[in-house]
């Protein structure tokens, strides 16, 4: 159980992905309990699996996009609930 006010970092998917609805779904759910959430600001057509592939850089990408995390935000379904 995650208490409430709890802190969150969400590593986005990429936009087009089944993932990433279910995780809109997550973190409308998140912010509307109160919860405090933020995501990685990744490209719409990565995700980290996709990040991590590449040998030489993945693992900087994926550092500097943790490092510099963006607030989570309710979609409109959120706000409409």
């Amino acid at each position: 159980m995650i208490r409430k006010g709890s802190r969150i970092l969400d590593a986005k998917d990429a936009e087009d992905s089944p993932a990433r609805q279910g995780e809109r779904r997550g973190i409308d759910y998140l912010l509307n309990a109160s919860m405090k959430v933020a995501r990685t600001d990744t490209p719409a057509e990565h995700d980290v699996n996709s990040i991590l592939q590449d040998s030489k850089q993945g693992l900087r990408v994926l550092r500097r996009l943790l490092a510099k995390p963006v607030a989570g935000a309710l979609s409109l379904e959120g706000r409409i609930q």
